[in-house]
């Protein structure tokens, strides 16, 4: 598996993304993704064919290697990117929900599910950012 070890360093690649963009104490990811590479595979076995098991396995060993850093970083809660209202019809379900859920469970904090952001139809996603 291709794994970042942003969790080791606080001035990784993903945080200076952010920089001057939002204010953030602590940005991490826990796999690189690479096309046509075991994560996009993982990713979309999660996402498109309802594998939730992905997203539980992902998200415990996340809180797993998130729980190194637990008592320097102090995480609020884990609040879930909210799917289009379109796409949620079509999937059915929220790929990040049982990620989020295993992740708050391992790192005892709150799942807030319905922390409510007001999302646009983008189609593509823009990838500006990353």
């Amino acid at each position: 598996m291709p794994l970042t070890l942003h969790i080791e360093n606080p001035d990784n690649e993903v945080i200076r993304k952010f920089y001057g963009r939002l204010p953030v104490e602590h940005v991490s990811s826990l796999l690189y993704f690479h096309k046509k590479g075991i994560v996009q595979e993982l990713i979309h076995h999660l996402k498109y064919r309802n594998r939730q098991q992905v997203g539980k396995f992902l998200g415990d060993w996340y809180g797993e290697e998130s729980q190194k850093i637990h008592s320097e970083v102090k995480f609020d809660a884990i609040i879930p990117v909210p799917l289009h209202k379109k796409r949620m019809k079509e999937r059915g379900y929220n790929q990040l929900t049982t990620f989020g859920q295993a992740l708050s469970k391992s790192l005892q904090i709150p799942f807030l599910k319905m922390f409510y952001i007001e999302t646009l139809m983008l189609s593509p996603k823009p990838r500006s950012l990353f």
